[in-house]
């Protein structure tokens, strides 16, 4: 693993293997949703919750978003009921009317902002 909270690298002398900092380490491209949600602390984490709201509101399947929480599960979301009725309003046809949408996007961005973070 990268970091320094207590990680260790072993390095076989016989190997002549590079010491850890002395080669290029990959860019992390996965970060945790506990990272991404509460402690921020990167402009990456902002991109990426961005991405996956996204994905949560507009993907044919909600679940693939690290955002979805099941609203049958342990402890209900305070926020995926109005993630679906966004949804149904997007799916409907014709178009859902514009006063409507307002309210719900409103709801939403009021529990996640409000609620959650």
């Amino acid at each position: 693993t990268t970091g320094y909270l207590g990680q260790t690298t072993v390095i076989h002398k016989s190997s002549e293997v590079a010491c850890y900092e002395c080669k290029t380490q990959e860019t992390q491209k996965v970060y945790p949703i506990c990272t991404i949600r509460s402690t921020p602390s990167m402009p990456v984490h902002t991109i990426v919750w961005a991405k996956e709201l996204y994905k949560l509101i507009f993907h044919n399947k909600v679940e693939e978003s690290m955002l979805y929480e099941d609203p049958e599960g342990e402890e209900p979301s305070t926020y995926m009921d109005s993630v679906f009725k966004l949804r149904e309003l997007i799916k409907k046809d014709g178009g859902a009317p514009e006063d409507e949408l307002t309210l719900v996007v409103g709801e939403l961005l009021e529990k996640i902002h409000g609620t959650e973070i």
